[in-house]
């Protein structure tokens, strides 16, 4: 009897389809943030790079509609200039422990390259933030803790 494709073996084709659709799903839910999926893998220089977009919005009507999954509505206002010092001293490599979740036999040393606050507020979106966080690896949850910690 002939040995099987390696193919074969492990979870079915509509397993697979389906784990990739929700890998590719718009939105994520972590700790209670929604995280925009724009996630991307960069490689420049030599070094791999990780980007998340958070969009936060303060209006009292929350998201629109379009926007539900991919913004989260806080309920306080914010501070501008407060959340970018915050965020500032995040800046560069650190043991990020605080921020994430543990995980037997990892580091949570990691190198935070920027992490900048934008108002994007529009006619039609008033009152809508976006955080830009980049680095050369994430711990579990570390994302939605960091931006949690700036607006708290």
């Amino acid at each position: 009897m002939s040995p099987q494709p390696h193919w074969t073996h492990g979870p079915s084709a509509a397993t697979r389809c389906a784990w990739c659709a929700a890998l590719l799903a718009s939105c994520r839910r972590i700790s209670g943030f929604r995280i925009a999926r724009s996630h991307q893998l960069g490689s420049t220089r030599g070094f791999l790079r990780y980007d998340y977009t958070y969009r936060v919005t303060t209006h009292p009507g929350g998201a629109l509609p379009t926007r539900a999954r991919d913004t989260v509505t806080w309920p306080k206002p914010v501070d501008m200039a407060a959340m970018q010092e915050s965020a500032n001293y995040l800046v560069g490599l650190h043991d990020f422990a605080a921020f994430c979740k543990a995980r037997p036999n990892s580091t949570t040393v990691r190198d935070l390259q920027s992490f900048t606050w934008h108002d994007v507020s529009t006619d039609t979106e008033p009152q809508l933030y976006e955080a830009h966080v980049t680095a050369d690896a994430f711990c579990w949850a570390m994302v939605s803790s960091l931006v949690g910690a700036c607006l708290a």
